[in-house]
């Protein structure tokens, strides 16, 4: 099993999140769930502000699952959860 079989998953995909918290390379959002972002995605959620919009959705890339949607900007970010 490669590491995209052990991916945690998430059951609150949607609409209604916040970023709570930036931790170095991760994202917190308000319900307590930890993301990892793709490296070649960190420069873009830098600048996020705490309770900005965010929508989590699925994404196509197995070693990173989800996708990260600021509504209150329209960038996206691909991230793998880390703890929920």
């Amino acid at each position: 099993m490669g590491p995209a079989s052990k991916q945690k998953r998430y059951l609150f995909t949607g609409g209604g999140h916040w970023l709570k918290e930036r931790v170095d390379s991760s994202i917190k959002l308000e319900d307590g769930s930890l993301w990892q972002v793709n490296l070649v995605d960190r420069i873009v959620c830098s600048l996020w502000l705490c309770n900005e919009k965010i929508v989590v959705a699925k994404n196509q890339n197995p070693d990173y699952p989800y996708l990260l949607i600021n509504t209150d900007d329209g960038e996206k970010v691909e991230a793998r959860l880390i703890s929920d």
